[in-house]
C-alpha cells in the first residue's frame, strides 16, 4: 500500500504478496478498509522504531532533530517508499480514505509528535513543525523527477531543521 496508494493496491495482490489465496482475505478482514488499517499500523510499529532509534542518553532536543532529520530526509529513504514512513507515503491517500482509516493515521501523527518531544513536553509547536518540514521535503523530494532538484529538496529541509534545532 505505501508504494502503491490504498486505491491502487489490488486485494488480490496483497494476498498474493502475503502467499494466500484473494478468498482467504475474508477470514481476516471485512472490507478492504480494514486491510488498509492494519497495514497501515503494521507498517507504522515496523518503521518507527527504527527511525526513532534507542534512547541516545543526554541527548539535546536539537541534537535528536538533526539525527532524526538525517536520516528521514536521506536519498535512501526517499528511494524506498515501500519500506520508509507510512505517514508520507500514504500523506495523500488520508482525506480520500474512511473515517476509520482517518481516525488511526491521526493517532499515528499524535504517537509519532510524543516521540519527537520525547523527555522534551513543551516542545509540541517545534515537533509539529519539524514532522511537517520532514514529510513536505519527502513528498516533494520523490515527487520530482530532476535527480538534482530532488537532492536539493532534501539537503535544504534538512538543513532548515539543523539551523531550526
Amino acid at each position: 500500500m505505501r508504494k502503491e496508494g490504498i486505491d491502487g493496491a489490488s486485494i488480490a495482490k496483497i494476498m498474493r504478496d502475503a502467499g494466500l489465496t484473494h478468498g482467504a482475505f475474508y477470514a481476516y478482514f471485512d472490507n478492504k478498509n480494514e486491510l488498509a488499517q492494519a497495514g497501515f499500523q503494521h507498517a507504522i510499529d515496523s518503521t518507527q522504531p527504527r527511525w526513532f532509534g534507542s534512547k541516545h542518553g543526554d541527548e539535546s532536543f536539537a541534537a535528536r532533530l538533526k539525527r532524526l532529520a538525517a536520516t528521514y530526509l536521506s536519498k535512501r529513504h526517499r528511494d524506498s517508499i515501500d519500506t520508509g514512513c507510512a505517514i508520507s507515503a500514504l500523506a495523500t491517500d488520508v482525506p480520500r480514505s474512511g473515517e476509520d482509516f482517518q481516525a488511526i493515521y491521526e493517532l499515528a501523527v499524535k504517537n509519532t509528535l510524543k516521540q519527537i518531544g520525547g523527555d522534551f513536553p513543551d516542545k509540541q509547536n517545534e515537533a509539529i513543525l519539524f514532522l511537517s518540514l520532514c514529510v513536505g521535503g519527502l513528498l516533494l523530494s520523490r515527487n520530482v523527477q530532476d535527480e538534482e532538484l530532488s537532492r536539493q529538496i532534501l539537503e535544504t529541509t534538512r538543513s532548515h531543521i539543523e539551523e531550526m534545532a
